[in-house]
């Protein structure tokens, strides 16, 4: 079954709307836990409604496996509980289950299944760790000030929740997904969107530098998803491979030595580089190109 929610503020409330946010945030660990996962998206000005005519949203469609309505009820309620202790007046929410007799009705009908495409824009995400959720909640709303932007920006967060059979196999030391994975609760994905008639050089920035440094300062233990990430991030062997980097290269040492298979931050790509004509040679054997 599903437990889906959907909470939109009035533009100017962005703080309490905010203050909403980080209650979900710090719940993520707590949800996780229990058994839900999937995905949400919310923003303080989206560049389209997200709930209603709310730009200023939250919405998620989250699943339980294995459980019926009254017991995903049951286990969400201490989320809504502490949602009615900020007495957000202005907030209109709704929320209701979906149950499903199999997988497969369940795939073709479920809220948020068929996902919109990317637009052209900017993207970057970083894993969240427990730590990171649930050990300083200052903290974890000062940074949500700073990765939502302002109304201007129309900053764009996509999250996936997750956990489960990812964190009991953690000790798999053969394993080659990344360390960030295995405790990651969620994963969230921030995306701007390029002005017009602008080469996107100030979005670029401010996602790279001042919305990333926010997020890796809240989870510096942490990671990122290579398939969604920043091309131009420069901590992309920590981000992206963690303690598996040197063990990954090993292998791709003896099982590609000519470096067939390559990509702009796969294992094995910083032993190339491209010269000036555009070529891809090893480093420091430029000549022999």
């Amino acid at each position: 079954m599903t437990q889906n929610i959907n909470i939109g503020f009035p533009a100017s409330a962005s703080v309490r709307f905010l203050d909403v946010m980080a209650l979900f945030y710090e719940s993520i660990p707590y949800l996780s836990d229990i058994g839900f996962a999937g995905y949400g998206s919310w923003s303080i000005n989206a560049p389209a409604a997200l709930y209603q005519n709310f730009t200023t949203a939250y919405t998620h469609s989250f699943t339980l496996l294995s459980h019926n309505v009254s017991q995903a009820v049951s286990l969400f309620q201490p989320v809504l509980d502490k949602l009615a202790k900020l007495n957000t007046t202005d907030m209109t929410m709704s929320t209701y289950q979906e149950s499903f007799d199999d997988y497969g009705t369940y795939f073709a009908e479920k809220n948020g299944t068929v996902a919109p495409v990317g637009g052209i824009g900017v993207c970057d995400n970083r894993l969240l760790d427990g730590p990171s959720l649930t050990s300083n909640t200052t903290f974890l709303r000062e940074t949500l000030d700073i990765i939502a932007g302002t109304p201007e920006e129309h900053t764009y967060h996509s999250i996936s929740l997750h956990g489960g059979k990812v964190f009991l196999d953690a000790d798999e030391a053969l394993s080659g997904v990344a360390p960030a994975w295995r405790k990651g609760y969620v994963l969230d994905i921030i995306a701007r969107t390029f002005p017009e008639e602008s080469n996107g050089t100030a979005v670029f920035e401010d996602v790279r530098v001042n919305k990333m440094g926010a997020m890796r300062a809240l989870a510096p233990n942490a990671g990122s998803y290579m398939n969604e990430a920043d091309w131009g991030n420069k901590m992309w062997k920590e981000d992206f491979y963690g303690s598996n980097w040197n063990m990954l290269s090993v292998i791709k040492r003896k099982y590609d030595p000519e470096g067939l298979f390559y990509c702009l931050t796969c294992v094995g790509s910083d032993e190339w580089e491209e010269v000036s004509s555009g070529a891809l040679c090893r480093v420091n054997k430029t000549s022999s190109c």
